[in-house]
């Protein structure tokens, strides 16, 4: 362990400590943490909300969500949060016998009102029996990771089934990294049922807070008096939405409202340059680094490069949520001092750093759930939950992450996440910037040669192949895989944690799946390369390659399974209402060399798949004088999602690829005699018209028997291993 991590976790650790006496001292205070509902809030009356129906899946029923904000006061904001539920079953009771009420001390208070269970028209004031205590949310010392937020729960130890439990509280307080700007959401479509729901703002006339509405749009009343704004929204009988699988992010339905300050992305973008204002005096630290930089790399992408691995690999990336630390910034000098840092940390320290190299670099804030490209998008101010550092080179765009693991390379052969927009903090930013799937892609090339076992006598063998010493019996399998990018950054990582044991298990278990009786020859081979390229070579032995059927003898189905593998179908196909989100960029060749010969019989058929969302393809050529088949597969997607109305048509065309990713084997000895023509795609010229019509009515003898092998194994197929 460094000590500068030895340091850091110091650091964490005293913090708990910290919020330890923090939380024992707010413990000891929640008796006095009570007051009466403030002035300011028109609640709503207890326990007279009505229900058109009773829902029990989670063992509870929502009668009442009550918000009110009170935003009068710039950088001193009040939200008042009334809540009715009914427990319907002894499930609920289990679950939902203590309540939780989130907070961060560093710029909040919490007030408890009430505390009631309405038991049969009875009302019974809780205050005084419920059990109070508070927590920190998490901390993990060996990740260097925490979270600040406090959380003050109640547990009521006597609720029964049919109970009514209302309690209310009022949070105080605006995190000061905002500046002073405000921004406040609800949703108006909840995962359960809710018989009422009112939410009520107010605001200064003068400074009245803009609506963003995505979904169906309800009455709201809006009244001006004495200089106040009042914004009073509400719905009753309200029902749960329901979802599809695998709905992309940028295409969220579900109904929300946010009230903010901030009009516009360059509203948004002026906030935050101010709060990742770089220094006019460049920390001494800084420029020792990038001139190491640039003396041990000629080209200003390999400096770049360099100094992105640094960052990685010397800056430890944590979690910390402590007032400012969380949102704002550490400066540069400070983040090198402590050795780490969060991702807004660690990009404003790679910025400084390349912009003493002189590269063109500013922070770009994104939202990892890729949030930004919905083009309904409401939130301006909440938007982002990540920090990049946006290069411009050579008129290209790179969006770079400093707190990847580490990676290697320069600038253009790195992986570059791709977030669907950012919002780039330079000074003419107006708008949020598409980002790209050029350098994002999983990259994947497989090179598999296969020796068969000895056919009268003799050792049919492949290039990679050749000096194996095996039994007659047996079969061997060579695999060279070559991954870019993405693929080749996590066999490193892998690596270098240590892990090649499991990779090896990883690998055997997936091919014992087609071959259950093959076995690992030596070691898997790494070779990392400089333009982040990772090669990994697998030899195996394969006891029984052949299956035998008494019809139609030794026999073998082969698959393009790393394209299968990455074939991506939806759990819901009929009457589907949303898009469907694909893995993408996906780009995948797969290569096998086989042995053909006057007793080994190949079965394929060329074929190509082409449309708006993928590529497919498949071939093969012969090499008489090796007696070998190459057979290539292709397969590229085009674009992240497929319309609900195309569902059909994209899940057909996947099909058909499954069923042109696999090609055939016969071991024929007693068919030998007399033929010049050994091998069977149609593109070989010397094919005879009889081999033709023999292996077709072989082919579809057998077509329907080995079919439900096939599709077994599609079942296997579909995560990449």
């Amino acid at each position: 362990m460094t000590q500068r991590l030895k340091e850091g976790r110091q650091i964490l650790f005293g913090l708990l400590l910290y919020f330890g006496f923090q939380m024992m001292s707010s413990a000891a205070e929640v008796s006095g943490a009570f007051e009466a509902t403030p002035d300011w809030v028109k609640p709503v009356p207890a326990f007279q909300t009505a229900s058109t129906h009773i829902d029990s899946d989670y063992g509870l029923h929502e009668h009442l969500s009550d918000v009110q904000i009170n935003a009068l006061d710039q950088g001193d904001t009040h939200i008042y949060n009334a809540t009715e539920f009914s427990l319907t079953n002894e499930f609920g009771v289990e679950n939902f016998s203590t309540l939780d009420i989130a907070f961060d001390p560093a710029y909040q208070a919490v007030k408890l009102h009430e505390l009631l269970v309405n038991r049969g028209g009875l009302i019974i004031d809780k205050v005084k029996d419920a059990e109070f205590t508070v927590s920190a949310k998490s901390i993990d010392a060996r990740e260097l990771s925490y979270d600040s937020t406090l959380t003050l729960s109640a547990y009521i130890a006597d609720l029964k089934v049919g109970d009514v439990v209302r309690y209310a509280y009022t949070i105080s307080g605006d995190n000061p990294v905002y500046e002073g700007h405000r921004e406040f959401s609800f949703h108006t479509e909840l995962w359960t049922p809710l018989d009422r729901q009112y939410v009520r703002v107010l605001a200064p006339s003068e400074q009245p807070l803009n609506r963003r509405v995505r979904g169906d749009r309800h009455s709201v009343s809006v009244k001006d008096k004495l200089g106040v704004q009042e914004i009073v929204y509400e719905q009753r009988d309200v029902k749960k939405i329901s979802t599809e699988h695998d709905v992309p992010s940028w295409h969220e339905a579900r109904g929300t409202v946010v009230f903010s300050d901030l009009e516009s992305w360059q509203d948004v973008a002026n906030w935050g340059r101010s709060l990742f204002q770089l220094p006019e005096q460049t920390n001494n630290e800084v420029v020792k680094l990038a001139n190491s930089f640039r003396a041990q790399n000629d080209s200003v992408d390999a400096q770049i490069g360099a100094a992105l691995t640094w960052v990685q690999s010397e800056i430890d990336t944590v979690s910390v949520d402590l007032t400012l630390v969380s949102d704002a910034p550490a400066s540069a000098e400070e983040t090198l001092k402590h050795g780490f840092g969060n991702s807004s940390d660690k990009a404003q320290l790679l910025t400084a750093i390349l912009r003493t190299l002189d590269v063109n670099a500013t922070v770009a804030l994104v939202n990892t759930a890729r949030g930004l490209e919905a083009g309904d998008y409401p939130y301006r101010l909440l938007a982002f939950n990540h920090a990049l550092v946006h290069v411009e080179r050579d008129g290209e765009s790179h969006f770079i992450d400093p707190s990847r693991e580490s990676q290697s390379g320069v600038l253009g052969e790195l992986f570059e996440p791709n977030y669907g927009r950012a919002l780039i903090l330079s000074a003419d930013a107006a708008s949020l910037t598409t980002m790209s799937d050029k350098r994002s892609a999983v990259r994947l090339a497989v090179h598999k040669e296969l020796t068969l076992p000895g056919v009268a006598g003799q050792f049919i063998r492949t290039s990679l192949n050749q000096g194996e010493q095996l039994n007659e019996s047996m079969a061997a399998l060579t695999v060279v895989s070559k991954k870019y990018g993405l693929l080749a950054e996590q066999i490193r990582n892998s690596l270098q944690e240590g892990a090649s044991g499991d990779l090896e298990r990883m690998y055997l278990d997936y091919y014992q799946v087609l071959f259950p009786s093959i076995t690992a020859l030596e070691s898997i081979e790494h070779q990392d390369s400089a333009n982040n390229l990772s090669t990994s070579t697998e030899r195996y032995s394969i006891e029984d390659f052949w299956n035998t059927d008494e019809k139609v003898g030794e026999h073998r189905w082969l698959y393009a399974d790393d394209i299968i593998a990455n074939l991506d179908l939806p759990r819901k196909v009929d009457s589907r209402r949303h898009p469907y989100e694909l893995a993408h960029p996906v780009d995948i060749q797969e290569t096998w060399v086989v042995p053909v010969s006057a007793d080994i019989r190949m079965y394929l058929q060329e074929a190509s798949v082409s449309n708006e969302w993928l590529t497919f393809s498949k071939s093969a050529v012969i090499d008489e004088a090796e007696s070998l088949a190459t057979i290539t597969f292709s397969y590229s997607t085009l674009k992240n999602e497929v319309a609900a109305q195309d569902i059909d048509r994209y899940v057909a065309s996947v099909e058909q690829i499954n069923d042109h990713a696999s090609f055939y084997l016969q071991h024929a000895p007693s068919l030998a005699a007399a033929r010049e023509a050994t091998v069977f795609p149609w593109n070989t010229p010397k094919v005879k018209f009889w081999v033709v019509f023999i292996g077709m009515l072989y082919f579809t003898g057998w077509w329907l028997h080995f079919m439900r092998r096939y599709r077994k194994s599609m079942d296997y197929y579909s995560a990449e291993p």
